[in-house]
């Protein structure tokens, strides 16, 4: 636990509470205080959306100690990834590793640390805890939500979806929009374009989606959204939900949509 909290204070980093890995719960930081944990992030925007846009104000922050996410197996395990031509610890040996993939990126199943079962049960009690005390609060949600394809946790390993549904915490919709294209067709994609997404299903002119969030991107070439930006930046693309069940469907390019959430300076770029 020290060496998580170290950690975060390095990097600027914060969480109104941590959960360690036998189930005991720390809160880290007062809910009268703005904790650092969302960065760059957004979620059903109604409009101004724009790169420097955070929920950091409006949240409480969650964190469950843990290795998190591996990119790829060597020498018998799986790894974070690569600096420097070096693979970086800490490591797991694949028995020990969650092979599950994540409603944002269907196709790609990356290696998780399980959360332990004490850890999911102490969530699950101090979220009922903190709903008890604030009758404001109206969702829950994870980084991977907010922040789509720059931040991965929690993952596809905690129940988020289901204590959403369970505590009825699913909030509204999010923006409505009406598909208004030149040639009357929408594809809706798995993925962005840019990271390859296949088309899923076909939208009809005047068909309506709700916007849950605008993806994110690090790379110039694939941010559309860049200027002014430094790190992560908006693109044109959006998680849909496209049958009121208040589900991510698929992204859709908001170029042929009717309305978005984002700044009208962003929204003159599509």
């Amino acid at each position: 636990m020290s060496g998580a909290i170290t950690a975060l204070k390095n990097r600027g980093l914060s969480y109104n509470f941590l959960i360690d890995k036998d189930g005991s719960i720390h809160q880290a930081r007062p809910f009268n205080r703005r904790s650092s944990h969302a960065g760059r992030s957004n979620w059903k925007a109604d409009g101004g959306l724009k790169n420097a846009s955070s929920l950091n104000g409006s949240s409480i922050g969650i964190s469950l100690i843990n290795l998190g996410l591996h990119d790829f197996f060597k020498h018998g395990k799986w790894w974070h990834g690569i600096k420097k031509g070096k693979v970086q610890p800490p490591s797991v040996a694949a028995a020990s590793a969650n092979n599950l993939s994540s409603i944002y990126a269907p196709r790609r199943q990356p290696h998780w640390e399980p959360y332990t079962s004490a850890q999911i049960s102490s969530c699950r009690a101090l979220i009922d805890g903190i709903l008890n005390e604030y009758d404001t609060i109206d969702e829950i949600i994870g980084h991977d939500d907010i922040a789509i394809d720059d931040k991965f946790d929690p993952g596809p390993a905690l129940p988020v979806q289901k204590w959403r549904e369970e505590f009825g915490m699913e909030g509204s919709l999010g923006l409505a929009a009406n598909v208004d294209s030149p040639d009357g067709e929408l594809n809706m994609r798995d993925r962005p374009i840019h990271r390859g997404g296949q088309v899923i299903k076909v939208l009809k002119q005047g068909d309506q989606v709700h916007i849950r969030s605008v993806t994110y991107a690090s790379r110039k070439s694939s941010a559309t959204l860049i200027s002014p930006s430094k790190g992560r930046a908006l693109t044109g693309w959006a998680s849909v939900d496209i049958d009121g069940s208040n589900k991510h469907a698929g992204f859709v390019y908001m170029g042929f949509l009717t309305d978005t959430p984002l700044s009208s300076a962003f929204e003159a770029q599509l």
